[in-house]
């Protein structure tokens, strides 16, 4: 059975009825850490730079975003990102800060965009939105780090989901990109 970044429930359904379209097929934790997987055949909208574009930049695989896990104090100091079927992706960043836990969307959700503040060197403060498909609801992850800088709230239009990100890092997460991309499936 083919994957599709759908959830499981979701993909044997729309596989019954001859439903599934394009997408992420058999990417499950492919790349590994740090490492970029090949994109899907639908195209992805790249959002607005937050924060600078210095460091080491890597695009992660398209697959829906499912969850986040981040180490920050004064800034973010690191950010590691979870999507569907397994894949990872991260630590992008230094070892710095303190653990703000794993948060990620409830069963059936998938995230939708990103809030935070950013100045010119670093994303000082970053949280996750999650969006609620069927109804269009969305609802906000925790946020790490300190709100200093600009504000940003940077979510994808009605119907699509954040399916990549570009993050540029040293010791830091310097800066954040968002990927938006329209779904496999439009229920």
């Amino acid at each position: 059975m083919k994957k599709t970044g759908i959830p499981t429930y979701w993909f044997a359904l729309l596989t019954a009825l001859g439903t599934v379209g394009c997408g992420a097929e058999g990417v499950e934790n492919a790349g590994g850490p740090n490492q970029p997987v090949e994109q899907s055949e639908h195209a992805l909208t790249w959002r607005t730079l937050h924060g600078s574009s210095a460091g080491t930049k890597v695009t992660t695989g398209e697959n829906y975003l499912l969850g986040y896990q981040l180490r920050s104090g004064s800034w973010i100091d690191q950010l590691k990102i979870v999507g569907y079927y397994g894949y990872k992706a991260g630590p992008f960043g230094g070892g710095g800060g303190s653990d703000q836990g794993y948060h990620q969307c409830n069963t059936g959700d998938t995230i939708v965009g990103m809030y935070g503040y950013a100045n010119a060197s670093y994303v000082t403060q970053l949280g996750f939105i999650c969006g609620v498909y069927s109804t269009g609801a969305t609802y906000d992850l925790p946020a790490g780090g300190q709100p200093t800088g600009t504000p940003f709230r940077d979510v994808c239009p009605a119907k699509q989901s954040l399916d990549a990100l570009q993050v540029y890092y040293g010791t830091y997460v310097n800066g954040i990109v968002a990927g938006c991309g329209v779904p496999i499936v439009i229920l």
